[in-house]
């Protein structure tokens, strides 16, 4: 007779409630033989107070696994990290250079001379505007001045040539002595203040056409102006979305803009410890090569299947002991599968344990145990009494005056006796020893 408790070590089962499902189809087989020669014992219940243990392998977070590789080919010019080398987010790994790396650097440099140009011209443009604005009169305002000082000047020199006239006059008279030398001078000196008035006049008429023409010329430019001020405008806007369109490109290969050079420094995403290099000094790279792998073990994952039965007591947020070896680590359910397995019915659930000091590795094989609370009561068989074909288990029942094979489902095993979840019930008598024989004899 095979005994279950090896037949359960070679399947490799790790749960302390786990199960074994077998093929609930098959019918029970009547088999003639005298229940009297058999030692009969009765299925029985009884309360037990246990835990819950799964198995599995650890693994890293995908969250937390970094591949790294150039955007773009070109060749190794110098490697700072090694295998086993524990970096910090943001440390360079390695400099790649390429004549396309130049060129964008050129490119961008360029970019920003235009740029600069247009600024300068539009700020030009814009300054002699302000001071045109700040400077000029209005155009009808200066006309009016014209006109105004054209009518005063003809008004100072009808006042002048009255003074001229009564001058000559004044002076005729003198000859003859018919006025005095000191209406003489009164005449002189209104003929005097008349020709200064008319001059006064005349200049600032002079200067009021002066003004005209100015703002004729400043409207004029103005027209010339405003279309050339709008034209450095876009000039100026597609300059700026050059640099801007330049320095995306520059940041996204991981390029710095500002610094220029023409050397691409490709920098570790995320902190971690650098698991693959498959890069030499001075190799040739392309866009589609993997150039170092960065794993971050400060967090794991336990991979584990649980049995349909134990998902009353174990939920997302539970917590679990790991044992990895002769350690222990907490840990918590952070995800359970909404598909349960229809053949196994089993569910897979996601344990992460913190590993801040690096005691556990990936791959490592980690057993979990979660606390029950609450006392269960199960049907209970001598482990002795079931007997293992292929995957299945199976007891020989008392039915009448013989027995019949009956396949059942069984659940973790203690010492010497075994859970049993489905095939029996209680009170049911089975063959305790002798299963060989009646095996045998079946066949």
């Amino acid at each position: 007779m095979i005994f279950l408790l090896a037949v359960l070590t070679a399947l490799g089962l790790g749960y302390y409630w786990g199960h074994q499902p077998g093929p609930a189809a098959i019918p029970a087989i009547s088999t003639p033989a005298p229940a009297s020669r058999l030692e009969l014992v009765k299925v029985t219940r009884q309360k037990v107070q246990g835990e819950v243990v799964a198995v599995g392998n650890l693994t890293t977070d995908p969250d937390r696994e970094s591949r790294i590789g150039s955007p773009i080919a070109g060749r190794v010019s110098e490697i700072n990290r090694s295998v086993g080398d524990r970096v910090e987010g943001g440390a360079p790994l390695a400099v790649i250079t390429s004549p396309e790396i130049t060129k964008l650097v050129a490119e961008h440099h360029h970019a920003e001379l235009r740029y600069q140009q247009a600024l300068a011209s539009q700020a030009q443009s814009a300054q002699a505007i302000r001071l045109g604005d700040e400077a000029r009169r209005p155009l009808e305002e200066s006309r009016t001045e014209v006109i105004s000082s054209r009518t005063e000047l003809e008004v100072r020199r009808s006042s002048r040539k009255l003074s001229e006239q009564n001058l000559r006059r004044a002076q005729g008279l003198y000859k003859l002595g018919v006025v005095s030398a000191r209406e003489l001078e009164v005449a002189n000196a209104e003929y005097t203040q008349a020709r200064d008035r008319e001059q006064q006049s005349r200049a600032l008429s002079e200067l009021a056409l002066q003004h005209r023409s100015r703002e004729q010329d400043i409207a004029s430019n103005q027209a010339v102006i405003g279309p050339k001020l709008n034209a450095l405008n876009t000039e100026l806007k597609l300059a700026q979305e050059e640099v801007r369109h330049l320095d995306v490109i520059m940041r996204n290969l991981g390029l710095d803009p500002e610094a220029g050079g023409t050397g691409l420094v490709l920098r570790a995403p995320r902190p971690g410890t650098v698991v693959e290099r498959s890069v030499t000094l001075g190799q040739a790279v392309n866009a589609e090569q993997e150039l170092f792998r960065i794993v971050d073990t400060k967090a794991l994952w336990l991979w584990v299947f649980l049995q349909e039965d134990d998902l009353g007591v174990i939920r997302v947020g539970s917590t679990a002991q790991l044992e990895a070896g002769s350690r222990k680590f907490p840990g918590r359910v952070s995800y359970l599968s909404p598909l349960l397995d229809p053949e196994t019915r089993t569910l897979k659930a996601r344990i992460v344990v913190d590993n801040p000091e690096g005691q556990l590795n990936a791959g490592q094989f980690a057993r979990a145990m979660f606390s029950v609370k609450q006392a269960r009561s199960v049907l209970r068989v001598p482990l002795d009494s079931v007997v293992i074909e292929g995957t299945s288990s199976v007891v020989f029942r008392a039915k009448g005056d013989g027995v019949e094979r009956a396949v059942i489902e069984v659940g973790p095993q203690h010492e010497d006796w075994i859970e049993v979840r489905k095939g029996l019930q209680e009170g049911d008598q089975i063959a305790a020893r002798g299963q060989a024989a009646l095996e045998q004899q079946r066949r």
